[in-house]
């Protein structure tokens, strides 16, 4: 995104509990103007394509199924936001299934490297201009499992966050020839975040069902730091070197590498 002033630094908050429904019902409450402005912008674009809005919502509806048997707290969270946001699901699902091609990078860094012994996680949300007035900071607290804090898109589109269980995710853009009919990748962050510990998160990251895939970058509070670079069907784990590890829009690993299509 281009570069803002501190005034456009401030992001909206805002904070829910109890169970998944209820907490996406408030929340699309609170956010429904920004979300109805979010799908303009996403429907203008559409309209200049040779997929129509109308058509898209019907080819996205065959992921469905796949995102239900993965994530049903996260689907249960959205269904609860369009009912809050007074929208239709199939819009919303649409959104949340969309590819995108964005330049964001992402830095791990541990006790290893750090001055004061921390562990920290850095993300560059590069994306479409008209995107920061989308931006917000969600705190939720379920009935059962861990509480998170997420930077997300009007409150739906969980992009990068972390939970009471120590972990944090942020992801990047990856462009990969074998995508197909599956999980959206937009929802493993949802699933990464409800995790309890490094193993789930890993295993939410490396799911066989996901259509498409992001990089994810996760870090836990001990110190530990890694990259699940994924594709619909392949993974591969990156490891720091030096207690640091750098990520961006391209496959590092040799054999994720002939899952490399054009940038963008």
């Amino acid at each position: 995104m281009p570069r803002s002033n501190s005034k456009d630094l401030t992001l909206p908050q805002f904070s829910a509990s109890g169970s998944y429904r209820s907490m996406g019902e408030k929340t699309g409450e609170r956010f429904k103007k920004m979300f109805r402005a979010q799908l303009a912008d996403a429907k203008s674009r559409f309209s200049s394509g040779a997929t129509g809005w109308e058509k898209a919502t019907s080819a996205a509806a065959a992921h469905l199924p796949y995102s239900e048997e993965y994530t049903p707290d996260y689907l249960e969270f959205a269904r609860g936001y369009a009912e809050g946001a007074g929208a239709r699901f199939e819009d919303l699902y649409l959104l949340l299934s969309e590819d995108e091609k964005a330049q964001c990078t992402d830095i791990l860094v541990n006790q290893d490297c750090t001055a004061d012994g921390h562990t920290y996680s850095a993300h560059t949300e590069d994306w479409r201009p008209a995107s920061r007035d989308f931006v917000a900071l969600i705190n939720l607290r379920p009935k059962t499992g861990p509480s998170f804090s997420f930077v997300t898109h009007s409150g739906i589109e969980w992009i990068t966050g972390m939970n009471s269980a120590g972990l944090s995710v942020t992801g990047n853009s990856l462009y990969q020839n074998d995508t197909r009919l599956g999980t959206p990748k937009m929802m493993v962050a949802p699933k990464i975040l409800m995790a309890k510990d490094m193993s789930g998160a890993i295993a939410a990251a490396i799911d066989p069902t996901k259509g498409s895939s992001y990089n994810f970058n996760i870090a836990h509070k001990s110190g530990e730091i890694l990259c699940v670079e994924a594709s619909a069907t392949d993974y591969a784990i990156l490891y720091p070197t030096d207690g640091f590890l750098v990520h961006a829009n391209f496959h590092v690993d040799s054999k994720m590498q002939r899952y490399e299509t054009a940038f963008g």
